[in-house]
């Protein structure tokens, strides 16, 4: 748990800064973790997951038979969002669209999910009983 929350913080730092440092003492049986990591060292590490996003994307919008350019905004939902490499690679994706920032991701989750559970049938069958 200490190596997930230290990654964690270090892929948040990273989404303003060029590099972090991933420090656990005493990690296993004495052996101390110092590495240092820099932003491009993460964003080759995420780069296919960010590719793989891309296609799930695109398989949205057709099964809904929508297409790129008929897509007025870009809200990023969530924390990985705030990564510069996804919010290029998404921008890019969508032929140069500028993204909407004005929301924060994690309010945009929280209002979707409220909007979800509102309209949800599941949802209202257990309020109302």
């Amino acid at each position: 748990s200490r190596l997930k929350s230290a990654c964690e913080q270090a892929k948040i730092k990273l989404s303003s800064e060029s590099f972090t440092v991933i420090q656990i003492p005493n990690f296993y049986e004495g052996i101390d973790i110092y590495e240092i990591i820099t932003r491009d060292m993460f964003e080759n590490l995420i780069n296919d997951l960010v590719r793989q996003s891309l296609y799930f994307i695109d398989k949205v919008l057709q099964e809904e038979g929508t297409r790129k350019h008929f897509i007025s905004n870009i809200i990023l939902t969530g924390g990985s969002t705030r990564i510069p490499l996804i919010q290029l690679q998404v921008q890019e994706h969508f032929n140069g669209k500028e993204l909407c920032k004005v929301i924060a991701p994690d309010l945009v989750c929280a209002f979707g999910a409220a909007i979800a559970a509102k309209t949800s049938n599941k949802f209202r069958t257990v309020i109302e009983n």
